[in-house]
């Protein structure tokens, strides 16, 4: 079984060998779901919905890129590529025959898909406090934002809005490190660009990553007091604080419905949050069945051999399997005197997370020891991970370049759920509207480039309005360079009768 699924991108060459121009990297765990219930296990789904791709510089280059391999996915890419719309579904037993074969998409199938994904305005503030630690001492700097094609130079069909900010020489601070004289006069750029409206993948992607953060918080607050030696009394009680805190965010998370728009893995990814979290309750008529892939045992680290064990280890014992004779055999009745405790030995069955936590405080479990109810919330947490991802983030990442002329230098990646604006403030993006530290490392390099401190708005237009706001206590100044136009009429330039403005950018 394959733990990931490859999306390769090659041009055409006539002469040549097809080079690969992009690679995506789809993990199973993230487009299938495994479960014993019917109604929630799935097989591989996705879109349709757009990917970016990313891989080496856009530059041309007629000799050997050393950066060529990013294209294959080994590493992080450094440069936007493009996006392509893909869907992909799965059915058990064997493949139609004719659709191994090559075919079009029907033109009525492609106009229902467009109509879903219909475009947004989308607003990009960013905004430079500082700029420091700058390699670059010889000539003058400068730094690009882009997201996309919007904002990139050697993008035709990018934004009009100027995406870099204006040259100038780095300053010696006297010590170590070269510096932006930006002073009081902080640059900034806004670029507009339109997008498929994929909020609530990242409200929820968010919300998330949120009650992640907060449990792990939590925990590590109870590990310091451990490592402390707090007393045994105050630890019960510092625990069971923990988990009613746990209980009382996790209980109240409101996760985004998808619209009526949304794809399948949308519906199957928002139906197994609600009930393995424990937000619905589940109600099971009939005995459920295996439906899914198994995602257990995909990593790396399995062996050949201790998969073998594992399936001589669950080889069914023919005496123990009672469920074709439970009809045959009457049920023999039971003294309350004989009656006995559950096997302690067995493992407890949890409902959900919200039910194995509530265990903790009034349940089985209640009685036990703070070291196990931490070991169960740790449990908790690692089930929440497993369902924290978002494959269908369609809008690219935000790239900041520092530059030197045509020369770029370093750079960083913004994803783009990290700055995205929601009214509801756990949904929002972390780094969105506020000062934040980024390093900006050379490519392939672990050595920075610049270190800068930004400030990153990005939303709809219709939340500029009542949302966005600029730093306080700033005003915006608006430098450009304007041209006059005019126009040779019987060999005299004049401005009259021009077709456009007298002055224009």
């Amino acid at each position: 079984m394959c733990e990931k699924f490859v999306v390769r991108v090659k041009d055409h060459d006539d002469l040549g060998a097809n080079d690969t121009i992009a690679t995506k990297l789809l993990k199973i765990s993230q487009i299938a779901y495994t479960s014993t219930e019917s109604d929630l296990g799935f097989l591989p789904t996705f879109g349709p919905s757009y990917i970016p791709l990313y891989g080496s510089h856009r530059e041309f280059c007629d000799i050997n890129d050393k950066y060529s391999d990013l294209n294959k996915g080994d590493d992080e890419g450094i440069a936007y590529r493009g996006r392509i719309l893909m869907e992909l579904s799965s059915n058990m037993g064997e493949a139609d025959p004719a659709l191994k074969d090559k075919t079009e998409i029907p033109e009525s199938e492609s106009a229902t898909v467009m109509c879903n994904l219909r475009r947004h305005k989308y607003h990009l503030f960013t905004a430079f406090d500082t700029g420091n630690m700058i390699r670059e001492t010889d000539s003058q700097v400068e730094f690009e934002v882009s997201i996309g094609d919007y904002g990139n130079s050697l993008s035709l069909a990018g934004s009009v809005n100027p995406s870099t900010t204006q040259p100038c020489n780095a300053v010696y601070d006297g010590t170590h490190y070269y510096f932006m004289p930006w002073s009081s006069s902080k640059p900034a750029v806004i670029i507009h660009s339109e997008w498929e409206d994929i909020e609530f993948r990242a409200e929820t992607y968010n919300i998330m990553l949120w009650m992640v953060d907060f449990m792990k918080e939590g925990l590590r607050k109870f590990r310091v007091l451990e490592r402390a030696r707090v007393s045994p009394d105050e630890l019960e009680t510092k625990c069971r604080e923990l988990v009613e805190s746990v209980i009382s965010e996790m209980s109240s998370l409101d996760l985004p419905q998808p619209p009526e728009n949304a794809t399948k893995l949308d519906m199957y990814f928002y139906k197994v949050r609600q009930y393995q979290i424990g937000l619905v309750k589940r109600v099971v008529e009939e005995k459920p069945e295996f439906v899914g892939i198994d995602l257990e045992n995909l990593g790396g680290e399995t062996s050949l051999s201790d998969m073998e064990e594992d399936e001589e280890g669950d080889e069914e014992d023919p005496l123990l399997d009672a469920s074709d004779t439970e009809d045959k055999i009457d049920p023999i009745p039971v003294q309350k005197d004989d009656m006995k405790k559950p096997d302690a030995s067995q493992p407890l069955r949890f409902d959900s997370m919200l039910h194995e936590l509530d265990c903790l405080i009034n349940g089985e479990l209640k009685e036990e020891s703070y070291k196990l109810k931490i070991d169960h919330v740790e449990s908790v947490l690692s089930k929440f991970k497993q369902l924290t991802f978002e494959p269908q983030i369609s809008i690219p990442d935000v790239f900041v370049w520092v530059m030197s002329g045509t020369n770029r230098i370093a750079f960083t990646r913004i994803p783009i759920h990290k700055i995205i604006y929601s009214d509801n403030e756990r949904a929002r993006g972390p780094l969105c509207g506020k000062t934040s530290s980024h390093f900006l490392k050379k490519p392939l390099k672990e050595k920075i480039g610049a270190h800068l401190s930004l400030t990153i708005w990005f939303g709809k237009f219709e939340h500029v309005a009542k949302a966005f706001r600029t730093p306080s206590g700033s005003e915006v100044t608006v430098y450009a360079e304007t041209y006059e136009n005019q126009m040779s009429v019987m060999g005299n330039w004049t401005t009259k009768l021009l077709p456009r403005p007298k002055f224009s950018d």
